[in-house]
């Protein structure tokens, strides 16, 4: 479902929503990737389209539905690289947080890694930590998949590293928009951030607007009187993701702006 946008963009670059036009796309793609067309209507089950169900359609059960479905996305997008490579065009693919793929999705995903020496394609996915004890909560465990990314010859593995301390130190600054801050506040704040940038604006606003641990007078920031760190640093709780951030900032609205960010989740 993460590649629909993609595919329907590719078979209806105009977004006319011809469906004439859109299934001629489609089968022309299918013959030229030996794909019998009496399959096309296994892409009703990922794309907002609708093609009439063959015989050959209605004799294959939802696994193998979403196997020819992969291989048709596959040969859309394959299809769609070899026209850019006549124009010395790349296309640039990127996926965000691929911890949350299904297994088809997956599949999708290797088989277009596999084809990008050959193709003028660039594949950037990013992911959290896909650790044993977070990997536990899905159905199928994504890392041998991952595993199998990381193991391809094209493929480059970049970690991001923690940030420096005297990165978070501006960071902080630039937060409280001042030029310099105590010792013992960047500190404490470099020591809970663990060097993740995206958390420490949040844990800033927690410290100064929740704890009132300090105030800013004339761009000076100036701490409260007898500050306990160590009591501090047992309740006083820094995010540790961005998913628990949002959480929080969720947390800061009115009720009536809380239901009114659920209605509009739902309508999407």
């Amino acid at each position: 479902s993460c590649f629909r946008p993609l595919l329907m963009k590719i078979v209806d670059p105009m977004d006319m929503g011809d469906f004439k036009e859109i299934t001629h796309s489609i089968f022309k793609i299918m013959k030229e990737a030996g794909i019998p067309k009496a399959f096309a209507a296994v892409l009703n089950e990922v794309m907002p389209i609708v093609i009439e169900e063959t015989p050959e359609v209605e004799a294959l059960d939802v696994e193998e539905k979403l196997k020819v479905c992969v291989d048709i996305a596959v040969a859309i997008i394959t299809h769609y690289c070899k026209e850019k490579r006549h124009g010395e065009e790349v296309m640039i693919l990127i996926m965000d947080d691929v911890i949350f793929l299904n297994e088809h999705s997956w599949k999708l995903l290797l088989s277009l890694a596999n084809s990008v020496e050959s193709l003028p394609l660039f594949i950037l996915i990013t992911t959290r930590p896909m650790t044993v004890s977070y990997c536990a909560t899905y159905a199928k465990d994504p890392r041998p998949w991952f595993e199998k990314l990381k193991g391809m010859p094209e493929t480059t593995l970049v970690r991001l590293e923690p940030l420096p301390d005297d990165v978070i130190y501006r960071i902080v600054c630039q937060s409280l928009r001042v030029n310099d801050c105590p010792p013992e506040l960047a500190h404490f704040v470099i020591q809970e951030a663990h060097g993740n940038p995206n958390i420490i604006r949040d844990f800033v606003y927690i410290l100064e607007e929740g704890e009132r641990l300090f105030t800013i007078e004339a761009g000076v920031v100036k701490l409260r009187k007898e500050i306990n760190w160590e009591h501090l640093k047992r309740n006083v709780r820094c995010p540790r993701s961005v998913r628990l951030l949002i959480s929080r900032q969720v947390d800061r609205l009115s009720h009536k702006a809380q239901i009114m960010l659920k209605i509009g989740a739902l309508i999407g």
